[in-house]
């Protein structure tokens, strides 16, 4: 899978991503792809997600079948805080 994020307020141009890696060794041998990307406030996004490959076949010429499970999770600064705010430090503040 190849993910492309586009600005359309550059004219579509590609947003660099802050960090790509894969995770390996999950369960039924499953790799986990991870993006990350810092986006600004007031812009406008396009997010392309490409499946790039082809099928498996088996010895007896039939597809074999795969399972691709899309996670998407969009995260804030903000959120992160207030889900991980201390609340005895908070009531001394």
């Amino acid at each position: 899978m190849k993910v492309l994020l586009t600005d359309t307020y550059m004219m579509n141009q590609e947003a660099p991503a802050e960090a790509e890696y894969k995770v390996t060794g999950i369960a039924n041998d499953a790799v986990e792809q991870v993006v990350q990307y810092r986006l600004s406030k007031g812009r406008k996004y396009t997010l392309t997600i490409y499946y790039l490959g082809g099928a498996r076949f088996d010895a007896e010429g039939q597809t074999i079948c795969s399972l691709y499970d899309l996670t998407m999770s969009i995260q804030q600064e903000r959120n992160i805080f207030d889900t991980t705010r201390c609340a005895n430090i908070d009531a001394r503040i």
